[in-house]
């Protein structure tokens, strides 16, 4: 059994990729798609960015500058990011890639755009039936 073990932990670990991200490096912010909402999910872009480290928080989760309408925690483990590598050919402010509200808005926002009752319940009490 430990040398099954030994065999399992050896596979791996020659899969895993030593960070050296530090505080202030640019990085791509990779998204799963079980984060993502809506109609779609699946042809939007899976990498946003790019993204300033302001801060390391244990051994490896950082904390990104991330905008407030993502609606996602800005504490991200390091498995969620990669180096940020301008590209020589292109426009800097092309290569940006910010997602757009509608794509991290949960759906149950975009179904109750007016005020709804959900859930009606009635009560007796001694005055009457209470709703």
């Amino acid at each position: 059994m430990e040398k099954r073990q030994a065999k399992y932990k050896a596979w791996h670990d020659k899969h895993q990729m030593e960070h050296s991200f530090q505080v202030g490096d640019q990085v791509w912010l990779y998204i799963s798609k079980d984060m993502m909402q809506g109609e779609g999910k699946k042809l939007n872009p899976i990498r946003y960015g790019p993204f300033r480290i302001l801060e390391k928080i244990g051994e490896n989760a950082f904390h990104l500058d991330l905008p407030a309408y993502m609606h996602i925690c800005s504490v991200i483990n390091e498995n969620c990011l990669r180096f940020f590598k301008p590209s020589l050919i292109e426009d800097p402010e092309e290569q940006s890639q910010l997602p757009s509200i509608d794509d991290l808005l949960p759906e149950y926002l975009n179904e109750l755009q007016e005020d709804t009752v959900l859930d009606r319940k009635v009560r007796k009490t001694c005055r009457g039936d209470v709703e």
